[in-house]
C-alpha cells in the first residue's frame, strides 16, 4: 500500500536517540534555552525579546467643552507624515428635516432619506443623530440621502421611527468630529474619544475624509468609566508621536507629551553562571565578570555549594565598562565553599 502523509511505514526505523533527546529538553530546564551553546562557567544564550507597545493615556476627569481638540502626531504610517485632529462637537442644532421610512437596529451601515435638504448641507465625514444615536456619513448619495455608519462616538444602535427628526452640529469643521449629544462629561467623553480614534469599521466601509487615520497604527481604549483613554500602538515598537489638547478642564491632560515607553522586537543575549570563588577573589572581595553587552538588568544569588541553601549575602553588584563586579560589603560574605550564581539579560 502506497504511503500517504497520514502513514507511517510499517518498516521505518524510528530514531529512539530523538525520543530521548526529547525527553531530556522536558527533563533538563536548561536544554530548553534557544540554541545556546556550554562555556566554562555558565550557559550564554540568545533570546527573542517581543518587545513593548508604546503608549499614552488622556485623562479627563472634568468635563470637556465643544470646540476643544485632541491632537495626535505626526506619526509616520506607510512613509507618510500624519497628524489627526479631533475636534468636540455638540449634534444640538435640528435639521428641521425627518427620517423617512423606519430604522432598524442591526443594518451598518445604513441608508438615511431626510423629508429635504438641511440648512447645512452634509458632507462625508460629518456626524448626526437621532435620538441617542450617532451616525457618521460615509457616502452622499444626494442631498436628502447619505450611507450612514452606526453607533459612532460611543453610542449604540437603536431603532428609530419614519419621522423622528435628525440633529447635526452647529458648526460643521474640517476637521475630525467628536460627536456629543448634550452631555460633555467625562462617562460621555472617554468612550467616545476611544471610538472615533480607533474608527470601528461599518460592513467594509470607512469614511473617505474626516476621520481618523492613526487607527492604522494605534488604537485607543476608554477605562475607569471614561476617566482615562489608553492609547497604544497595535505593535510594539518605540513610537514617540507627539500628543497635543485644548482642553481646558481640571486635569485633562495626556499623561506625556508624545507616546512612550515602546521598544521594537530585537533578539537579546542572556547569560547565566555558577561561579566558585577562589581564595583570591575572596581576599579581595570581588568577582570580576567580564560581559560583551551591556545588561538590563541581572541578578546575583549565593548558595551554599555543599547543601544547596540560599546565604543571607547582601553585598552589591555594579555594571561598568564592560565588566559587571559582584563585591563583599554586606554583613555576609560569599567563601570558596559558596556558589554565586549570576543571571544577566541584555
Amino acid at each position: 500500500m502506497p504511503i500517504t502523509d497520514f502513514e507511517i511505514d510499517p518498516n521505518a526505523n524510528i530514531q529512539k536517540t530523538k525520543l530521548a533527546d526529547g525527553k531530556n529538553v522536558l527533563g533538563n530546564p536548561t536544554s530548553t534555552f534557544p540554541l545556546g551553546q556550554r562555556s566554562t562557567g555558565g550557559l550564554f544564550s540568545p533570546r527573542s525579546f517581543p518587545g513593548v507597545k508604546a503608549k499614552n493615556i488622556l485623562r479627563i476627569a472634568a468635563n470637556v467643552v465643544a470646540g476643544e481638540t485632541i491632537t495626535i502626531g505626526p506619526m509616520l504610517i506607510q512613509n507618510v507624515s500624519v497628524t489627526d485632529v479631533f475636534v468636540i462637537e455638540q449634534l444640538t442644532t435640528d435639521t428641521t428635516r425627518t427620517g423617512v421610512g423606519a430604522m432598524d437596529n442591526t443594518s451598518n451601515p445604513v441608508l438615511l432619506t431626510l423629508s429635504g435638504a438641511p440648512a447645512v448641507a452634509v458632507s462625508v465625514g460629518d456626524m448626526l443623530r437621532s435620538t441617542n444615536e450617532i451616525f457618521k456619513v460615509l457616502r452622499v448619495i444626494s442631498t436628502t440621502q447619505y450611507v450612514l455608519a452606526r453607533a459612532r462616538g460611543g453610542t449604540t444602535i437603536a431603532t428609530h421611527a419614519n419621522g423622528d427628526g435628525w440633529f447635526q452640529a452647529a458648526v460643521p469643521t474640517t476637521n475630525i468630529s467628536l460627536p456629543f449629544n448634550a452631555t460633555l462629561t467625562p462617562a460621555v467623553a472617554g468612550p467616545c474619544i476611544a471610538a472615533e480614534i480607533t474608527n470601528a469599521i461599518s460592513g467594509t466601509e470607512r469614511a473617505a475624509s474626516r476621520t481618523s487615520r492613526v487607527f492604522k497604527v494605534v488604537k485607543a481604549t476608554s477605562l475607569q468609566a471614561g476617566a482615562e483613554v489608553l492609547l497604544e500602538t497595535l505593535n510594539p515598537e518605540a513610537q514617540t508621536a507627539a500628543c497635543t489638547e485644548t482642553l481646558a478642564g481640571a486635569n485633562n491632560v495626556w499623561a506625556a507629551a508624545a507616546m512612550y515607553g515602546g521598544a521594537a522586537p530585537a533578539a537579546k543575549r542572556s547569560v547565566f553562571l555558577a561561579i566558585v570563588p577562589n581564595a583570591t577573589e575572596v581576599a579581595e572581595g570581588f568577582i570580576r565578570v567580564p560581559l560583551d553587552f551591556t545588561p538590563s538588568y541581572w541578578i546575583v544569588t549565593v548558595r551554599v555549594t555543599a547543601s544547596g541553601l540560599a546565604t543571607a549575602w547582601v553585598g552589591a553588584s555594579l555594571f561598568a565598562a564592560g565588566v559587571l563586579s559582584i563585591d563583599n560589603t554586606g554583613a555576609t560574605d560569599w567563601a570558596t565553599t559558596d556558589t554565586v550564581y549570576v543571571e544577566a539579560h541584555e
